[in-house]
């Protein structure tokens, strides 16, 4: 049974075992829909992390700081999907944890937002950035995310947050876009891979994001 501190009491456990190890790392999914504007009903936590050590010395250092392999957790499924799912033993919610590969995610990385969480700091996904990951899902409750998110780009709360509110990729995400050329123009997304630039815009076109 999840505990009522629920995943404040997570973050800052997992910040001290990934802070032991220099890994770099920040939360996405529904925990950082939930901080930048689209409130749900959920205690499951993901994050990526980009470490030096391999994926069983990982485990170990989790484990020591009080995170258990799910049973399905295991060594095949980790290889085929390169995500570790986890126990927090403390309060009982479920973790699951990205092995970040090069590429997009090294961006993430760098433009991830620390959030004080319950007097811990912890790297929370770009609003911009996790509106790309929900289009890129492409699924019914990720777009809802979208909708709601992308008006709290130009807010003085995500300026003050992400510093990205008048970058020209917020602006594009926060208008109506429904082209190319309103994606294709902008400074912030041209050294994404051209296949994932692609997939986003098609997304923000088939989107309609009616609300931004």
């Amino acid at each position: 049974m999840p505990s009522p501190a629920g995943p404040a009491e997570l973050l800052a456990d997992l910040a001290v075992a990934l802070d032991a190890l220099g890994a770099r790392w920040y939360v996405f999914g529904a925990q950082a829909a939930l901080v930048w504007g689209r409130p749900r009903l959920t205690t499951d936590v993901d994050v990526t992390v980009k470490c030096s050590v391999s994926t069983e010395q990982l485990v170990r250092a989790l484990d020591t700081h009080g995170f258990s392999l799910r049973i399905d957790g295991t060594e095949t499924f980790i290889r085929t999907t390169r995500v570790v799912p986890l126990e927090h033993r403390a309060s009982g919610l479920a973790l699951d944890v990205v092995l970040a590969g090069p590429g997009l995610e090294d961006l993430f990385l760098d433009r991830a937002v620390p959030i004080d969480v319950g007097g811990t700091v912890v790297p929370f996904i770009s609003p911009e950035d996790l509106i790309v990951t929900k289009l890129l899902a492409g699924r019914e409750k990720d777009l809802e995310d979208v909708r709601s998110a992308g008006p709290l780009l130009m807010s003085p709360r995500s300026g003050r947050r992400s510093g990205y509110s008048k970058t020209p990729w917020a602006r594009a995400i926060s208008c109506r876009c429904s082209t190319t050329s309103s994606v294709a123009g902008s400074a912030s997304v041209s050294s994404l891979d051209a296949n994932v630039l692609a997939s986003v815009t098609q997304r923000l076109g088939d989107c309609a994001i009616s609300g931004i």
